[in-house]
């Protein structure tokens, strides 16, 4: 038995007793020698014949196969069946063990990145499957297994990890693997390294060659990983084991070679096992062969993906054995060319240890090896030639494009270090060349850039601290003669540059000037860095000394150049500012420059050193003998002009002066002022100024605020606001504490609020930049306003309203910030803040709760007819006030903002529990007013004026605020939470408490009056609890006082307790008492008591019949009489009739009983009114009641009354039908919205429905109604029309038949129809109430066109077709139809949902609806009666408009019109007369459109028939007529019958009842004076032709087929009948 052998079974009997939990290992290994790899591709296959599952068998092969995506699915199929047999806790058979065992170590390092990720697991899976099975195989797969581990793909290895940590679940079983297989895993390692190739692992016929590289790459790294982790972490007696094997791999050249191979993976993996090897064990390593393969080979190679690991390697390799680079090293190139070649590439992007590894590693090399770094052999001496060569390599390793910027921090100060090192090693006489040749450039260039030596240039950010670094060395290392002789070079260089800089005529003037300033900053911060490192040092005073000697005389050299060039050379000024402010113990030494200062510098304050002048005496003014230059300097500075030329040195004087010291206030303010102006207009250098004088503390106070009200005041101007803007914009950034600290003065709520409407101007530019500097100066903090300051613009948002006011929304952003901060506990600010005040409320509602009420308010008003006793005389003081009503850019009153905002806030957030007593009353107060104002205003255009509604889509907006508003009361009045002052009181009970209060308080009828009684009824009828509240005793105490009680008050309980009063018994005595006291009425009632009464009467008995009935019908009698007597006087005013005319219409129905002339009277004075009263705002409440005084005759008579009533309404009825349709014309019909108007009008309508057409008389007068501004009225008028006209055209269409004249449309329909709507119109104008209303007068103009043809007769409706025609009115209309249809996304609408065969007016949900519905109807209607014009625009429009015209009339329109025509063929048949000769027989089928008419002719043949058919689009397509039965004609003239059909069809309009006609007359005419043939007596021959071949002597006719057959058979040519010879006549 072999070692191997052995070994293999000693492990796996080990294994047994190994792991416990793994299922306790028995059993052994038999092998026979060492087999072939199972890496190779030409490993044999595994041995499928113990496999019984075919599939597995088919997988298997598949394994092998060239393709990595049939590997993987072959794989997938194993994981399942494996995860199958799992799930069954079932096992795998051991062909199956087998043959993946042998098939794995391959798929392991398949070149399929996921080939090997799901191998890996499937081979854990198995593991854990078979338990202790594996134990025999793990030999055999235990390195590929563990490989995967260190696999460099992150999945692959991630996916081997857990697959091992699966199986061997504790690190001490791990550790025991790697103990126990170590052998199997060190033959793993061998073969790859030894005997595997890339073209073993892979077939070259198969793999191109990079791949076959990569995959060996990979492999080769993994083992060697192993290799080192067995190495790492295995004890010294473990190694023992293996030492051979060990040994052997380590003296192996071919594992040293991977050393330099092209895969940085490998590269890495090498490196990392030198480091462990020569860590363990020295005396394994061959160094001959390691030095060769690492010096010789690796050091010349690119290094990018494992620089540090060798570098690591190399310095671990020189400290333990220098020789390496020595003695071991046999190479052909020397060692010394190898360092350089090596330093020479940098890092190679690795870690940036590399460089602090290389001045380590520099540190202990031989020095043979450095000083040979020049030339091929080495004298044991650095010289200074070896020493450049050395620093030459770093530098250009460090200038290397592979080199990572964030390495170069270290790498300089390593360059740094390693040179000054270098220094102490050359020759004493080339220390001085080798530091300014290899060194000091590095200082040079800093200071002085120069574009011709950028090697030297270091990184920004690097520069300063590398160059301290390295003057530090020199001095610290005595180098004292370098340090002296770099100082002098960079002074001189720097003086030399002031002197040569270009003068201000040359166009280079500035760039050179700059290049000395900068230059200047850069040589003086670093000495001044460089003291500053040195300080409390020994070399202090040595640093110091140079310093100062060098500085000097470039200070006086400067202060030189500037005297004699007058200050021109600002580089100078710059040099002695620097000089001042890093050095100054050596400027404060200078005599030559205090006597600059004292006498030369306020003479140069004009020239371009200004600037920096004004520095160098902000410098200076602390030390003594300064002072006074510095005052004359800053006098002679204010006196000078703010020009583009100065700004810099007004901006250094006005950032360092204290202005509150300052000597010169008012030249200084007015100095500021002035230059704040021309920034303001557009001189942006000046804003510097400004922000120079911000930024100064001491500017604070007066000043400051004098800037910002300023800059406030410019945002108010056009001219001016883009610079105040960006100069705002500008302070935000450059000064935010100055902004912050007027923001928090008395003033700062003046500058967010000018912002604020800024970002609502209507030009866009400065709505944003006022946006955008809001938003900045919110982000930098200094937009955070507080509490204060938001409060201050809300309440003066409340008060002061003009064209620069805040909009609402603008305050209501405010409010919401400011809301948690005022609701939290501890807020130092309270809720009623950011509400309206009462003074705030009153002086806004005043002007308009001071106007008397409409009197068509009577109508809607809930107290009815005391509207007319309100107080309507307004004083010269309100007549004066009501131009000047303060309103905001919207023509929104204070009042209506005040509305907005306060039910904004509480629709929003319930801040009633945070108010006290006074502020909630004050909401309680105001609100109901303010609404009920607005909603009176948006009812009745230009009520009152508070919405100041100007545009029509404001009305929608304006609305829904008055129903927030509405909602936000109702909320008040159901409200159970109790109130913060008073927890017993809730909400509601509070409310209604305040305005019972309120309403007793009354003692007029002021239009305030009226308007507190109003608000208390509505708020009253919306609480459910209230009439349970009032007790009887209440509601009886109130009627006892309601006729001697203020009017308000009484009106508003009447309407608000109607119901409990008249179901008290008092209430009946009240009503009573009110009947007996208006029997009394007079018709001048000069003191208005008699209207009074009957204003409470009609309150208390609206809508409460049952209750009229219980007074004594003599009392209403004695009543009526009165009242009817009163309205015979011409005398009353149309408030007094317009109530008198309400108690009629309430009363006489209880008298429809009585007999009396009151009946006749009563009609005669409705007639006399209906008849003279016109529509004007104080008739329109008389016309309402005497609509509804004619409802209630009309509806009396009409009942089981007396004659009196019949015979009076008989009488009468005609003339109070016409007098009461004459009414349409009397109203206003100017204004769109007029509800009180609109509700008459509707009420009028719904009255002229229910006349009898009959008494409708001429209504021409009516058609310019239909473009009245008010819906209503163009409804009523609408109506009026619609049923006049087509019952009318019966009329017209008998008389047209008897006199034989021609008709036309009416002129004045006519009219209405020559301006058709346009869609530009409707783009220019969408929303707008007028446009929609015009737009509707427009077509409902059409749809009374289209009444004419009603009840027509045809030849009437051919004359209004004519007259269409001739006024070219109809193409308008289609198109826009169209236009309109597919307006808004390129489709035509949906029709589906439409009632196309009717429309009734205002039933849409919106205006556009109802125009959408009304043109579909119109065009359904135009299909109908004028087919033939439409067809031809149709037929003549645009292809685009074309197609989808007829689509979408086949799908929603034609069927209606088919449907139609058809109809009309069955009524037209139905009237077919019985009797009539050949009359017609049709047959209609609904579903095909299609029409079969038949006439018979005799029983013995077919009838004559044809079918018309409908096609799908008709009738833009023509009706099809098609013959289905030719008898009595030929062929020619059956297709002239059916052309002559068709053409009458068409050019009737479609009529298909006169097509019909006409073929009945065709045949009615081929037989008339047709007998039967005396041959064969029929009409109809077999060839379908009647009797033609007539006989000149009998007169007999016969059929030419049947004579013929006679003249054959009988072989004569004699007539049948005559027998004479047959001559055809």
């Amino acid at each position: 038995m072999s070692k191997k052998f052995k070994s293999q079974a000693s492990s796996s009997r080990a294994a047994a007793s190994a792991f416990g939990s793994f299922g306790g290992f028995s059993g052994g290994l038999s092998s026979e020698g060492k087999e072939p790899s199972a890496l190779t591709y030409i490993a044999a296959p595994p041995d499928l014949s113990r496999i019984a599952a075919q599939q597995l068998v088919i997988a298997f092969k598949n394994l092998l196969k060239k393709d990595d995506i049939t590997r993987l699915k072959a794989l997938e199929e194993l994981r399942d069946h494996i995860l199958a047999v799992e799930e069954k806790k079932g096992t795998l058979d051991d062909g199956f063990l087998d043959a993946w065992v042998r098939i794995y170590p391959r798929l392991s390092i398949d070149l399929s990145r996921r080939v090997r990720q799901v191998a890996h697991p499937i081979q854990g899976t198995i593991s854990g499957l078979v338990g202790k099975r594996i134990v025999p195989n793990l030999p055999k797969i235990i390195g590929a297994w563990i490989a995967g581990i260190y696999d460099n793909d992150r999945l692959v290895h991630r996916a081997a990890l857990e697959s091992f940590t699966k199986v061997f679940t504790t690190e001490e079983k791990r550790n025991n693997v790697w103990r126990i297989y170590q052998d199997s895993i060190l033959d793993f390692v061998d073969d790859v390294i030894l005997h595997q190739t890339a073209l073993t692992l892979s077939d070259e016929r198969t793999v191109k060659r990079d791949d076959a590289e990569g995959k060996y790459a990979r492999v080769a790294g993994a083992a060697i990983l192993l290799f080192n982790r067995v190495l790492g972490n295995s004890s010294d007696e473990d190694l023992q084991k293996n030492l051979p094997e060990i040994e052997n791999l380590l003296a192996s050249k071919n594992l040293w070679a991977l050393c330099y191979h092209d895969d940085p993976y490998v590269r890495r993996s090498i490196y990392i096992l030198l480091r462990s090897a020569v860590s363990r064990e020295p005396g394994w390593i061959d160094w001959k062969t390691l030095s060769s393969a690492v010096i010789g080979k690796s050091l010349s190679l690119q290094q990018i993906g494992s620089a540090a690991e060798l570098s690591e390697s190399l310095l671990l390799l020189s400290s333990l054995r220098p020789q390496i680079w020595t003695d071991d090293y046999t190479g052909k190139s020397s060692s010394s060319r190898r360092l350089r070649q090596y330093i020479q590439k940098g890092s190679q992007g690795g870690h940036s240890n590399f460089w602090s590894n290389l001045d380590q590693l520099l540190r202990i090399l031989p020095q043979e090896v450095l000083a040979g770094a020049d030339k091929a052999t080495a004298d044991h001496g650095i010289t200074c030639t070896s020493a450049v060569a050395l620093t030459e390599a770093l530098q250009e390793g460090l200038n290397s494009r592979e080199e990572p910027r964030s390495n170069l921090a270290i790498g300089w100060k390593s360059y740094t270090q390693i040179g000054t090192w270098l220094a102490t090693l050359v020759p004493q006489e080339q220390k001085s060349e080798f530091i300014a040749k290899r060194l000091s450039p590095l200082v040079v260039q800093y200071v002085k850039i120069d574009p011709d030596l950028s090697q030297w240039s270091l990184p920004a950010e690097l520069a300063e601290g590398t160059c301290v670094d390295y003057v530090f060395t020199l001095a610290s290392t005595k180098q004292a003669q370098e340090l002296q002789s770099l100082c002098k070079s960079l002074s001189d260089g720097l003086l030399e540059a002031v002197k040569l800089s270009s003068p201000e005529q040359s166009k280079d003037f500035r760039e050179s000037q700059d290049s000395v300033c900068a230059q200047s900053k850069r040589l003086l911060d670093l000495e001044s860095a460089v003291l500053s490192r040195v300080a409390d040092t020994e070399i202090e005073p040595q640093v110091s000394e140079v310093f100062e000697r060098t500085s000097t005389s470039l200070l006086e050299g400067c202060l030189e150049a500037l005297r004699t060039r007058n200050g021109k050379p600002y580089g100078a000024a710059a040099t002695v500012v620097e000089c001042a402010r890093s050095l100054p113990h050596v400027a404060k030494k200078s005599q030559d420059l205090q006597n600059f200062v004292q006498n030369d510098t306020p003479e140069l304050l004009l020239s371009p050193s200004a600037d920096r002048l004004i520095s160098i005496i902000l410098e200076c003014r602390e030390w003594d003998g300064f002072a006074s230059s510095f005052e004359n300097v800053v006098e002679r500075a204010l006196a000078l002009e703010p020009e583009q030329s100065n700004v810099h040195v007004l901006q250094s004087l006005l950032s360092s002066l204290d202005f509150n010291h300052a000597e010169h206030k008012d030249k200084l303010n007015s100095l500021v002022v002035r230059a704040l102006g021309k920034a303001c207009q557009g001189s942006h250098a000046h804003w510097s100024i400004i922000t120079a004088v911000l930024q100064n503390k001491t500017s604070q106070g007066e000043l400051m605020d004098q800037i910002f009200l300023y800059l406030i005041e410019a945002l108010s101007s056009d001219d001016k606001v883009f610079d105040a803007l960006h100069g705002l914009s500008h302070i935000g950034k450059s000064a935010p504490s100055s902004v912050r600290e007027f923001q928090n003065g008395a003033l700062g709520s003046k500058l967010a609020g000018k912002l604020l409407f800024l970002t609502e101007s209507p030009s866009e530019e400065v709505a944003s930049l006022a946006e955008a500097l809001l938003k900045s100066l919110k982000e930098s903090g200094v937009g955070d306003t507080s509490a204060k300051s938001g409060i201050e613009i809300l309440q003066h948002g409340f008060s002061h309203v003009d064209k620069e006011s805040l909009s609402i929304e603008s305050l209501l952003a405010i409010a919401e910030e400011l809301l948690p901060g005022l609701t939290a506990e501890g807020a130092t600010g309270t809720v009623k803040d950011i509400l309206p005040s009462r003074r705030s409320w009153e002086e806004s509602l005043t002007p308009f709760l001071q106007l008397p009420p409409r009197p068509s308010t009577a109508i809607t008003s809930p107290l009815g007819g005391a509207v007319h006793l309100i107080h309507r005389e307004l004083s010269d003081s309100f007549k004066a006030l009501w131009p000047t009503i303060p309103r905001d850019s919207d023509h929104r009153s204070s009042a209506f903002r005040l509305a907005i905002f306060t039910i904004s806030v509480l629709s929003n957030s319930e801040l009633l529990k945070h108010l006290g007593q006074g502020d909630l009353e004050t909401l309680f107060h105001f609100l109901p007013l303010v609404i009920q104002l607005i909603d009176d205003d948006l009812s009745i255009e230009n009520c009152n004026g508070i919405s100041g509604l100007e545009l029509a889509d404001q009305r929608e907006e304006y609305m829904e605020i008055v129903f927030a508003g509405r909602k936000v009361v109702s909320n008040w009045i159901r409200g159970n939470e109790p109130v913060s002052f008073a927890p017993e009181r809730t909400i509601s009970s509070l409310f209604a408490e305040f305005w019972e209060t309120r309403l007793e308080e009354l003692k007029g009828t002021s239009p305030l009056d009226y308007r507190v009684g109003e608000a208390f009824v509505k708020i009253m009828t919306v609480a459910d609890s209230l009439q349970k509240s009032k007790s009887s005793e209440d509601v009886a105490k109130i009627c006892r006082e309601a006729r001697t009680a203020n009017l308000i008050r009484s009106a508003s309980w009447f309407a608000v307790l109607r119901s409990s009063i008249l179901s008290n018994p008092i209430g009946n005595r009240i009503c009573n008492e009110l009947v007996a006291d208006s029997t009394g009425l007079k018709p001048q009632d000069l003191s208005q008591v008699g209207l009074r009464k009957l204003a409470l009467l009609n309150i208390l008995l609206s809508g409460e019949e049952d209750i009229v009935s219980t007074i004594p019908t003599q009392r209403l009698v004695f009543l009526t009489k009165n009242l009817i007597e009163c309205l015979q006087s011409d005398s009353m005013s149309l408030g007094l009739k317009s109530e008198v005319i309400q108690t009629l219409s309430l009363v006489l129905p209880a008298l429809r009983e009585i007999y009396g002339s009151h009946w006749e009277e009563s009609m005669g004075v409705l007639n006399s009114i209906l008849k003279g009263t016109n529509g004007g705002e104080e008739a329109l409440p008389l016309l309402v009641s005497s609509f509804r005084l004619f409802a209630k005759l009309k509806s009396i008579s009409e009942s089981d009354s007396n004659d009196d009533v019949q015979d009076a309404w008989s009488d009468r009825k005609a003339g109070l039908f016409k007098a009461l349709a004459s009414t349409i014309d009397t109203f206003d019909s100017s204004t769109t919205f007029h509800q009180p108007r609109d509700v008459a009008v509707d009420l009028l309508r719904r009255l002229i429905n229910t006349i009898p057409v009959d008494n409708l008389e001429d209504v021409s007068e009516t058609f310019h109604l239909l473009t009245a501004h008010s819906r209503a009225v163009q409804r009523t008028a609408y109506t009026i029309l619609h049923h006049y006209i087509p019952h009318v055209q019966e009329k017209v269409s008998f008389e047209v038949a008897l006199s034989k004249t021609a008709v036309s449309l009416p002129d004045e329909l006519v009219s209405l129809l020559l301006e058709p709507p346009t869609m530009q119109m409707v783009s220019a104008a969408y929303g707008d109430d007028k446009m929609w209303t015009s737009m509707r007068a427009y077509l409902l103009s059409w749809k009374v066109v289209f009444d004419h043809f009603s009840n027509a007769s045809l030849p009437v409706q051919e004359y209004y077709i004519t007259s269409i025609r001739e006024n070219n009115i109809l193409i308008p209309l289609l198109e826009f139809t169209f236009d309109f249809l597919q307006k808004s996304h390129g489709k035509m609408i949906d029709a589906s949902k439409l009632d196309i065969r009717s429309f009734e007016p205002d039933e849409s949900e919106s205006a556009e609806k109802e125009t959408q519905w009304l043109l579909v109807h119109l065009y359904y209607l135009c299909l109908r009666y004028s087919a033939n014009m439409t067809k031809n625009w149709w037929i003549d429009t645009k292809k685009r408009i074309k197609g989808p015209v007829e689509a979408w009339s086949e799908r929603y329109i034609s069927p209606l019109v088919v449907e139609d025509a058809l109809k009309s063929v069955t009524d037209w048949i139905a009237t077919q007369d019985a009797n009539e000769e050949r009359a017609l027989e049709v047959k209609i089928s609904p579903k095909t459109g299609e029409i079969i008419a038949s006439i018979p002719v005799d029983e013995e043949s077919p009838p004559v028939a044809i079918s018309i058919t409908l096609p799908p689009a008709y009738p833009l397509q023509p009706a099809l007529v098609v013959g289905r039965s030719r008898v009595l004609v030929d062929e020619k003239k059956w297709k002239s019958w059916l052309l002559t059909i068709q053409g009458v069809i068409m050019f009737a309009n479609g009529n298909l009842v006169d097509g019909l006609l006409a073929f009945r007359r065709n045949v009615q005419g081929a037989l008339k004076g047709q007998s039967e043939c005396a041959i064969c007596y029929s009409v109809i021959s077999t060839d379908m032709q009647t009797p033609n071949k007539r006989c000149a002597t009998c007169k007999n006719t016969f059929h030419s087929v049947c004579l013929f057959r006679w003249f054959k058979s009988s072989n004569q040519s004699t007539c049948p009948l005559c027998r004479n010879n047959f001559v055809y006549v």
